[in-house]
């Protein structure tokens, strides 16, 4: 069965879900690094957009299996041999924003916070949600030359359609280093 998007028309409002570094073996297997906090959605018969190669393409995933914690090892249709797979490397597999699962409340995808305005509750702009850093301990979001964290103390307000984020900086946070 073809993949429903078909062609090579990318999907609007392109997400990447994981990053191909190398072909794997003779048989057109890639390795693959999830990015994602999803990775269990890189199944077999999921349908993908393959970017940044010059074969830009839909395709579907035909065999998934675990390589080397956190990578994958994907066998993607019409992908048959190491040479296929080699021209892949790089490529970013993606799908449309829309085809993504809804979170709890209170839960965002890095998208969805990359752009939004950075407000202050007393209405002081910050600018807006350049990068978000992830680490352990919790997401910090680079807004021009501050650094906030996503903390509930801190981040009070996201305003997803208003474009907007509120936040209730921590005594320092905005001084000037």
């Amino acid at each position: 069965m073809p993949p429903r998007r078909g062609g090579r028309n990318p999907p609007p409002d392109p997400i990447t879900v994981a990053r191909i570094v190398a072909a794997h073996g003779i048989r057109g297997e890639v390795s693959a690094y999830p990015e994602t906090d999803f990775p269990e959605r890189l199944r077999a018969g999921r349908e993908v957009y393959v970017a940044g190669v010059a074969a830009a393409r839909w395709s579907r995933i035909a065999a998934v299996r675990t390589g080397k914690p956190p990578k994958l090892l994907l066998r993607l249709d019409g992908v048959d041999d190491r040479d296929a797979a080699e021209a892949l490397r790089g490529a970013e597999l993606q799908v449309a924003a829309a085809d993504l699962p809804p979170l709890p409340e209170g839960r965002y995808y890095l998208h969805q916070i990359v752009g939004l305005r950075v407000l202050t509750e007393d209405g002081r702009e910050l600018g807006k949600v350049d990068d978000v850093l992830q680490n352990a301990a919790n997401d910090v979001y680079v807004v021009g030359q501050y650094l906030i964290p996503a903390l509930r103390e801190v981040v009070r307000e996201v305003d997803l359609a208003g474009g907007r984020m509120v936040v209730r900086p921590l005594p320092g946070l905005l001084d000037p280093s």
